[in-house]
């Protein structure tokens, strides 16, 4: 993450970091076991790993948390497509064993474009944006305000309603 935000900063291009977290998956794990559990993460993954470019990045971050760095976009609105994309791909059923469990998740966005924002900043802001749309019904995306500073967006145009499109 390092690298993109001083290639970002050195190129003057512009990046974004995702924040997803997976809504009610605590649930799966209750009612269907952690092998289940486990079965649904590997195929999120798989899901978003599909979703992005080559150049983009997914990690796992830890329990149902994942961030996708983009590291080059061209506008603002190509992190809210990727996340839209990404909802959608993500509530397909996914099969495990017998039967078929459902998942969305919440998305929070940030973009990047100079070296006065830091990988840990970033996430920290991209994770608030998050749960407000968790806050906001989930299986939806929010993006933060813009600088280092800045805290999620509430009142973002086109975002009041950032559910899958």
């Amino acid at each position: 993450m390092r690298v993109a935000l001083s290639g970002s900063a050195r190129n003057a291009t512009q990046g974004a970091l995702l924040f997803v977290d997976l809504d009610r998956f605590k649930q799966i794990n209750d009612d269907h076991g952690h092998a289940a559990g486990d079965v649904v993460l590997k195929a999120v993954a798989v899901r978003m790993l599909r979703a992005v470019r080559g150049n983009d990045t997914v990690a796992r971050i830890g329990g149902d948390e994942f961030i996708v760095l983009l590291p080059v976009i061209a506008h603002n609105a190509d992190s809210e497509t990727v996340a839209r994309k990404l909802l959608r791909v993500l509530c397909e059923p996914v099969r495990v064993g017998g039967f078929e469990v459902t998942v969305s998740a919440s998305i929070g966005t940030v973009e990047f474009c100079d070296q006065s924002d830091t990988a840990e900043g970033l996430i920290a802001r991209a994770d608030q944006a998050m749960y407000l749309a968790k806050r906001d019904g989930r299986s939806t995306m929010r993006a933060a305000l813009d600088g280092p500073g800045g805290g999620a967006n509430d009142d973002a145009p086109g975002l009041a309603a950032g559910g899958v499109a």
